[in-house]
């Protein structure tokens, strides 16, 4: 609910879908890479959380603003740097943000959602082999894909 805050099932599902998608997503990435982005996102979502509280995540553009503390918690982590006009770069850390980001959005509250080149309906199959749960199939219903006749290919908006 906007305004509210994220309560814990809130919190347990976002901080899992975004563990789940560090571990499917991109899986060209090295083994190291790999666990510095996955221990990465489960750090961040919980270093913010302990910094600012559940209520204070009522929605991603809520205060204060998500995308600049994760972006602040990803340079620590190092998997982001700044460049001089105070953008950040750094492929790992941009990808960790999209996880942390969709996991928001789907469990939490949707705002403009994440779109890229690798989140597919195979991606959501990968994250969730047994089947996933109503907070994703209830998401991808409403955005018009059936998660089980959709082909793998079609590209999902997170």
């Amino acid at each position: 609910m906007p305004g509210h805050g994220v309560d814990k099932d809130q919190f347990i599902n976002w901080l899992d879908f975004a563990d789940r998608m560090a571990r499917m997503a991109r899986p060209g990435l090295s083994g190291t890479t790999k666990a510095r982005l996955v221990r990465s996102v489960g750090r961040s979502v919980r270093a913010a959380v302990a910094r600012h509280g559940l209520e204070a995540f009522a929605d991603w553009d809520g205060a204060p603003y998500p995308e600049d503390l994760f972006e602040d918690l990803l340079v620590d982590e190092g998997l982001l740097s700044r460049d001089a006009r105070g953008g950040v770069r750094g492929e790992t850390g941009l990808l960790a943000l999209c996880c942390v980001k969709a996991g928001f959005d789907l469990a939490v509250s949707p705002s403009a959602g994440v779109v890229s080149e690798e989140f597919d309906v195979g991606l959501i199959r990968r994250m969730y082999p047994d089947g996933a749960p109503a907070f994703v199939t209830d998401h991808l219903d409403a955005t018009g894909i059936d998660l089980s006749t959709a082909a793998s290919g079609q590209r999902v908006w997170l």
